[in-house]
């Protein structure tokens, strides 16, 4: 996707409370790609 430049919040979205993923920061250069790993918690243990 394509986004200006900027400090954006990541909100990672779920059907219910598990899987479950943090808020992440992430800074956007301009002319660059920027590359997000998302990492959910299945509660699995």
């Amino acid at each position: 996707m394509n986004l200006a430049p900027g400090r954006y919040v990541l909100e990672p979205k779920s059907t219910g409370v598990m899987p479950f993923a943090q808020l992440q920061d992430v800074t956007v250069d301009a002319h660059r790609f920027t590359e997000v790993n998302v990492q959910y918690d299945s509660g699995i243990r």
